[in-house]
């Protein structure tokens, strides 16, 4: 059997019960579960989990997909040079 921690909504100021976390991370808990409503952030709370515990997975549970911008990866710039009449390259 698995044992899992759910952390339920942070709310909007976030409050992660740090201690509990990392007790169940010592006590070997296979997983910790966070979820999101109403000014509460999933992401943000399990993001931290996973900086203060070692071996303990984590998950959310909820997610509003629709509340989320939608961002694409950054690349690096590059601008065209023209070494000869139609031919182009980046830099």
């Amino acid at each position: 059997m698995r044992l899992g921690l759910n952390m339920g909504y942070s709310g909007s100021a976030l409050r992660i019960d740090v201690p509990m976390v990392q007790e169940a991370d010592r006590l070997g808990f296979h997983s910790v579960w966070s979820a999101e409503a109403y000014g509460s952030d999933a992401v943000t709370t399990i993001t931290w989990v996973a900086a203060v515990t070692k071996h303990i997975g984590v998950g959310t549970a909820i997610m509003q997909i629709p509340a989320r911008r939608r961002r694409s990866p950054r690349r690096p710039r590059s601008r065209s040079t023209s070494s000869r009449a139609g031919a182009s390259s980046s830099v």
